[in-house]
């Protein structure tokens, strides 16, 4: 009877055991996937900024680009006197057609 419960004992301790191992393999499994997708979050994040940072820049160039033409339709000069009698809503029209496809490649 006795030989029965040490058995017993030996057979829940091994169960235990193999239990212990499976979960410290699956934490392992986690803790790794973990990591993986740390460093896939990060090189998205940084791939998303660098573009971002780019979008800034195009916009900070366009911006630019438009504070200048605003400067030169309302400046007093040949050019200017034409076209400085319009309105912003016109202004804004001029730009547009500018910056379409074809009015980069005519103006190009």
């Amino acid at each position: 009877m006795n030989n029965l419960m040490i058995e017993n004992i030996d057979k829940n301790i091994k169960s235990i055991n193999q239990k212990c191992k499976q979960l410290l393999s699956i934490q392992i499994k986690i803790k790794n996937e973990n990591a993986k997708y740390q460093r896939d979050l990060e090189k998205l994040k940084n791939k998303h900024m660098k573009k971002l940072t780019k979008l800034e820049q195009s916009q900070t160039q366009i911006t630019q680009f438009l504070s200048q033409i605003n400067t030169q339709i309302s400046n007093s000069s040949p050019c200017g006197d034409e076209i400085s009698h319009y309105t912003p809503l016109q202004n804004a029209r001029v730009i547009n057609e500018i910056f379409t496809p074809q009015g980069l490649k005519n103006n190009l």
